[in-house]
């Protein structure tokens, strides 16, 4: 594997690994004020990035890489709302989703076909949490903010996201 294709992947373990502690500093705030729905969303997220990790470490691992770790930065911040924190979801999925675009262009410039094959799955599942995130937004601004505990016991319902 080409070096700039294995950096960009190292790159993204870690960027995975945040986004998982993005994820539970989300929780954090809804559990906070008793949202349990969004807050089991978010706990759920925040796992799921951890297995995103995971199979870019195994990918790694799989090619002979070398995974190297670094620390995971975190600078929560005091959100006023929950439209904040929904709106800080969708910029980071989007974040994420430039990112791992950016690496399967590289691959693709290098002819690392096993990368983009790789990659595929996770540029598929970054349409899906996109849509999910835009949709949060759409239905917090159609219900407002006096509706956010039927929203979150639409959230603590949905068997979908288990």
């Amino acid at each position: 594997m080409k070096k700039e294709v294995a950096d960009l992947l190292r790159v993204q373990v870690n960027k995975e690994l945040q986004s998982a502690y993005i994820y539970l500093d989300f929780y954090n705030y809804f559990a906070a004020r008793s949202l349990t729905g969004f807050a089991k969303w978010y706990k759920q997220q925040s796992e799921e990035e951890v297995q995103h990790a995971w199979g870019f470490i195994n990918f790694l691992h799989d090619m002979d890489e070398t995974v190297t770790l670094t620390s995971v930065e975190l600078d929560p911040k005091p959100y006023k709302d929950p439209l904040e924190i929904l709106k800080a979801g969708l910029a980071h999925e989007q974040f994420i989703s430039d990112s791992i675009r950016g690496i399967y262009k590289e691959a693709a410039a290098n002819d690392e076909y096993e990368v983009q094959s790789f990659l595929k799955g996770f540029i598929d599942e970054q349409v899906e949490e996109e849509k999910n995130a835009k949709n949060f937004i759409r239905k917090y601004n159609l219900a407002g903010p006096d509706n956010l505990y039927d929203l979150d016991e639409g959230l603590l319902a949905n068997k979908d996201h288990e």
